[in-house]
């Protein structure tokens, strides 16, 4: 006779090894500054198949929350040029410079004194993501000038995230060298200000040494990739790492991004 209290305690053992295995808590800590990486902040429409990629307003609020009462501190890379760092550094950078990052992501972290860094697609500014196929992700609003000004005043920074957003490895060198350099010159003639920082696309082209000379060689002084990891300062002229922080994403996972850079396996 099968039995059953053995068989129903087996079950939830592999149940809850399965659940442990979801999360990699068993990663040592590393040291470095925890780079958050975001895109849409806001409630997706229904028919979006990119939900991960937005985090309701809600649960940013409590991320922000839970970095201040941690005591972690927010910088740019301008800050990071001055030397003076908190002891508990971390940056908070965005893609694509959606519009909802003003209207619902701005508000919570001036609340929670709190600052970004947002990455910008030149070329389609107060426009929308036209590189998304609208089957797959509804067209949303980008930041204007008017708003991307106003972050700017509050002590928010600007970088590039190319022309228009297209996969660079995937170009004849001389157009990804232009989607590089392009960008920089627009965005700096626009905003008035030197921008020191560049994200690939995708994350496209971050694993492409000469691409990644060409974005140093431009004049960025930090280039920015989408790979998992907690990013160490020390390593210069190196693709910076990021945690990539789900709409689908449990509170144990925020402090596991902090710690390791990652939270699933």
């Amino acid at each position: 006779m099968i039995n059953l209290v053995s068989v129903f305690g087996g079950l939830l053992g592999i149940a809850a090894l399965g659940g442990s295995l979801r999360f990699n808590w068993w990663r040592p800590a590393k040291e470095g500054i925890p780079v958050l990486m975001y895109h849409k902040i806001g409630i997706p429409e229904p028919q979006s198949r990119q939900k991960p990629l937005w985090v309701n307003p809600e649960r940013f609020n409590w991320q922000m929350e839970f970095l201040k009462n941690q005591g972690y501190m927010s910088i740019t890379f301008a800050d990071l040029a001055s030397g003076k760092l908190p002891s508990k550094p971390v940056l908070i950078t965005f893609d694509d410079g959606y519009l909802n990052q003003y209207t619902d992501a701005f508000p919570i972290m001036q609340r929670h004194g709190m600052k970004g860094v947002y990455y910008l697609v030149a070329d389609a500014i107060g426009k929308d993501n036209y590189w998304h196929d609208p089957k797959q992700e509804p067209r949303v609003a980008l930041m204007g000038l008017d708003e991307i000004r106003e972050m700017r005043r509050l002590g928010h920074e600007f970088g590039s995230h190319a022309l228009s957003h297209r996969r660079l490895a995937a170009l004849p060198f001389q157009e990804a060298r232009h989607e590089i350099e392009g960008s920089k010159k627009k965005l700096e003639d626009l905003l008035g200000e030197r921008m020191v920082s560049f994200a690939f696309p995708y994350g496209n082209g971050e694993d492409v040494p000469e691409l990644v000379k060409t974005s140093f060689d431009a004049g960025y002084g930090w280039v920015i990739g989408i790979h998992a990891g907690i990013w160490d300062p020390k390593k210069e002229k190196s693709v910076i790492k990021r945690a990539y922080i789900r709409g689908d994403d449990w509170k144990i996972d925020f402090s596991l991004q902090l710690r390791s850079g990652r939270s699933r396996v």
